[in-house]
Protein backbone atom coordinates (compact mmCIF):
# COMPACT_ATOMS: atom_id res chain seq x y z
CA UNK A 1 0.00 0.00 0.00
CA UNK A 2 1.30 3.62 -0.94
CA UNK A 3 2.33 5.38 1.97
CA UNK A 4 0.37 9.38 2.33
CA UNK A 5 2.50 11.67 0.13
CA UNK A 6 2.77 15.98 0.84
CA UNK A 7 4.54 17.98 -1.30
CA UNK A 8 6.37 21.08 -0.69
CA UNK A 9 3.84 23.01 -1.66
CA UNK A 10 1.39 21.48 0.54
CA UNK A 11 3.93 22.13 3.21
CA UNK A 12 4.36 25.83 2.34
CA UNK A 13 8.20 25.06 1.02
CA UNK A 14 9.98 27.14 -2.09
CA UNK A 15 13.13 26.38 -3.02
CA UNK A 16 16.23 28.84 -4.87
CA UNK A 17 18.02 26.86 -7.69
CA UNK A 18 22.07 27.46 -6.08
CA UNK A 19 23.83 24.47 -7.11
CA UNK A 20 22.29 23.31 -10.38
CA UNK A 21 20.56 20.30 -11.58
CA UNK A 22 21.01 16.89 -9.66
CA UNK A 23 21.59 14.95 -12.91
CA UNK A 24 21.01 11.00 -12.93
CA UNK A 25 19.91 9.28 -9.51
CA UNK A 26 22.86 6.81 -9.26
CA UNK A 27 23.11 7.23 -5.25
CA UNK A 28 20.55 7.66 -2.07
CA UNK A 29 21.75 8.71 1.22
CA UNK A 30 20.52 8.44 4.38
CA UNK A 31 20.48 11.17 7.44
CA UNK A 32 18.92 11.63 10.36
CA UNK A 33 18.35 15.38 11.93
CA UNK A 34 20.12 15.38 14.72
CA UNK A 35 17.13 16.84 16.56
CA UNK A 36 13.52 15.77 17.70
CA UNK A 37 11.64 12.92 17.05
CA UNK A 38 8.53 14.13 15.06
CA UNK A 39 5.58 13.22 17.36
CA UNK A 40 3.06 13.85 14.08
CA UNK A 41 2.87 14.58 10.87
CA UNK A 42 1.65 17.80 11.72
CA UNK A 43 5.27 18.31 14.31
CA UNK A 44 7.02 16.73 11.34
CA UNK A 45 6.01 19.29 8.81
CA UNK A 46 6.93 22.09 11.39
CA UNK A 47 10.28 20.90 11.54
CA UNK A 48 10.68 20.44 7.76
CA UNK A 49 9.97 24.19 7.68
CA UNK A 50 12.11 25.20 10.46
CA UNK A 51 14.96 23.37 8.43
CA UNK A 52 14.06 25.13 5.80
CA UNK A 53 14.20 28.31 6.93
CA UNK A 54 18.06 27.21 8.74
CA UNK A 55 19.19 25.72 5.14
CA UNK A 56 18.00 29.17 3.29
CA UNK A 57 20.01 31.03 5.91
CA UNK A 58 22.98 29.27 5.12
CA UNK A 59 22.71 30.16 1.36
CA UNK A 60 21.38 26.13 0.31
CA UNK A 61 18.11 27.52 -1.72
CA UNK A 62 16.00 25.58 0.92
CA UNK A 63 16.08 22.43 2.81
CA UNK A 64 19.05 20.76 1.62
CA UNK A 65 16.77 16.77 1.82
CA UNK A 66 14.63 15.67 -1.19
CA UNK A 67 12.34 13.70 0.98
CA UNK A 68 11.67 12.95 4.67
CA UNK A 69 9.58 9.86 6.21
CA UNK A 70 7.74 10.32 9.18
CA UNK A 71 7.36 8.10 12.38
CA UNK A 72 4.19 7.66 11.03
CA UNK A 73 5.32 6.68 7.25
CA UNK A 74 4.59 9.60 5.36
CA UNK A 75 6.70 10.83 2.50
CA UNK A 76 7.54 14.35 2.82
CA UNK A 77 8.97 15.83 -0.95
CA UNK A 78 10.82 18.24 0.15
CA UNK A 79 13.66 19.44 -2.96
CA UNK A 80 12.78 19.01 -6.24
CA UNK A 81 14.53 16.09 -7.76
CA UNK A 82 15.68 18.43 -10.77
CA UNK A 83 17.59 19.76 -8.13
CA UNK A 84 20.88 18.81 -6.84
CA UNK A 85 20.74 18.34 -2.61
CA UNK A 86 22.83 20.18 -0.09
CA UNK A 87 23.16 17.01 2.36
CA UNK A 88 26.73 16.00 1.92
CA UNK A 89 29.00 18.81 1.21
CA UNK A 90 30.77 17.67 -2.07
CA UNK A 91 29.00 14.84 -2.96
CA UNK A 92 25.33 16.17 -3.99
CA UNK A 93 25.49 15.41 -7.80
CA UNK A 94 23.24 12.97 -8.79
CA UNK A 95 22.50 11.78 -4.98
CA UNK A 96 18.86 11.58 -3.58
CA UNK A 97 19.01 12.91 0.11
CA UNK A 98 16.54 11.56 2.62
CA UNK A 99 16.43 12.01 6.46
CA UNK A 100 14.08 10.90 8.92
CA UNK A 101 13.61 13.29 12.08
CA UNK A 102 15.80 12.05 15.39
CA UNK A 103 19.32 11.67 16.27
CA UNK A 104 21.83 9.03 17.16
CA UNK A 105 19.78 6.08 18.84
CA UNK A 106 16.65 7.19 17.97
CA UNK A 107 15.17 3.63 15.86
CA UNK A 108 13.15 4.31 12.96
CA UNK A 109 9.90 2.62 13.44
CA UNK A 110 8.40 -0.15 11.00
CA UNK A 111 6.06 2.44 8.86
CA UNK A 112 9.26 4.48 7.94
CA UNK A 113 11.29 1.16 7.11
CA UNK A 114 8.11 0.17 4.78
CA UNK A 115 7.99 3.81 3.30
CA UNK A 116 11.51 3.51 2.15
CA UNK A 117 11.02 0.86 1.09
CA UNK A 118 7.99 1.77 -1.04
CA UNK A 119 9.91 5.17 -2.36
CA UNK A 120 12.72 3.55 -3.68
CA UNK A 121 10.43 1.47 -5.74
CA UNK A 122 7.82 3.86 -7.00
CA UNK A 123 10.05 7.20 -6.32
CA UNK A 124 10.07 7.57 -10.31
CA UNK A 125 6.57 6.71 -11.31
CA UNK A 126 3.42 8.61 -11.49
CA UNK A 127 2.87 7.39 -7.79
CA UNK A 128 5.36 10.67 -7.08
CA UNK A 129 4.18 14.27 -7.78
CA UNK A 130 5.78 15.21 -10.93
CA UNK A 131 8.46 17.64 -8.90
CA UNK A 132 9.31 14.90 -6.68
CA UNK A 133 9.74 12.00 -9.17
CA UNK A 134 13.31 10.98 -10.10
CA UNK A 135 14.14 9.77 -13.64
CA UNK A 136 15.34 5.74 -12.73
CA UNK A 137 13.95 4.05 -9.99
CA UNK A 138 16.22 4.15 -7.05
CA UNK A 139 15.91 0.12 -5.88
CA UNK A 140 19.15 0.04 -7.50
CA UNK A 141 20.59 2.90 -6.18
CA UNK A 142 23.74 2.71 -4.53
CA UNK A 143 22.74 3.35 -0.58
CA UNK A 144 24.89 5.19 1.95
CA UNK A 145 24.42 7.08 5.35
CA UNK A 146 25.99 10.53 5.68
CA UNK A 147 28.88 9.30 7.25
CA UNK A 148 29.84 6.45 4.65
CA UNK A 149 30.91 10.03 2.21
CA UNK A 150 34.45 11.38 1.82
CA UNK A 151 35.32 13.51 4.47
CA UNK A 152 31.84 12.81 6.17
CA UNK A 153 33.38 9.50 8.66
CA UNK A 154 33.30 11.23 11.88
CA UNK A 155 29.72 12.58 11.61
CA UNK A 156 27.64 10.38 13.51
CA UNK A 157 24.54 10.87 11.19
CA UNK A 158 22.97 8.60 10.39
CA UNK A 159 22.76 7.29 13.60
CA UNK A 160 20.98 4.23 14.31
CA UNK A 161 18.59 5.25 11.17
CA UNK A 162 21.79 3.57 8.85
CA UNK A 163 20.53 -0.24 8.92
CA UNK A 164 17.63 1.14 7.50
CA UNK A 165 18.85 2.81 4.77
CA UNK A 166 21.31 0.35 3.78
CA UNK A 167 19.20 -2.13 3.45
CA UNK A 168 16.08 -0.19 1.71
CA UNK A 169 13.73 -0.24 4.19
CA UNK A 170 14.14 -4.52 4.70
CA UNK A 171 12.56 -5.93 8.04
CA UNK A 172 14.39 -8.74 8.25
Amino acid sequence: MAPKIVTATQIGLRFTNVFGALGPERFVTGHHTAGPKDTSDAHAMSLARTYHADHARKGWGGLGYHYMITRRGTILCLRPTALKGAHVGGHNSNNIGIVCNGTVGDRPSIRQRRALKWLLANAHTAAMPKAHRTDVSLVHATRRGHNDWSGHQSNACPGTHKKMYLSGGETR
